[in-house]
């Protein structure tokens, strides 16, 4: 038998390979989330940053743990000992709000100097960068 050799053939198209691509990220967003929302703005480059997230994320539960632990031993002191604003020891509690926005403070200068100083490959080659 003669074979066809027109517009179509039997040869199939060979399957293209898959190659999952990643948009390219901006440094100029990087930086504007980290101003607004601090160590947050890791999740926008979350391959490369996953750590840093996590950290931040769990140093920030803590440091609400124990906030709302010391508040509430606060409230209890006032209503039985008349302490109020000072734990059962006579510290302030105004001392233990501003040592932690010191350390939120240090978080968010972190996160922003972070997205800061990387260099712009990083982000055009994300997430390989």
């Amino acid at each position: 038998p003669e074979e066809y050799s027109g517009e179509y053939s039997n040869v199939a198209p060979s399957p293209q390979p898959y190659s999952q691509t990643h948009p390219a990220k901006s440094k100029t967003v990087a930086v504007v989330l980290a101003v607004f929302l601090g160590f947050w703005s890791w999740l926008y480059t979350f391959k490369n940053n996953s750590l840093k997230f996590w950290i931040t994320l769990g140093l920030f539960g803590l440091i609400f743990i124990i906030t709302s632990a010391y508040s509430c031993s606060l409230i209890t002191d006032s209503i039985n000992y008349g302490n109020y604003g000072t734990d059962y020891f006579g510290n302030s509690f105004f001392g233990f709000i501003v040592f932690t926005n010191i350390i939120n403070f240090g978080i968010w200068v972190w996160s922003v100097v972070d997205n800061a100083i990387k260099p712009e490959s990083f982000y055009r080659d994300y997430p390989n960068g």
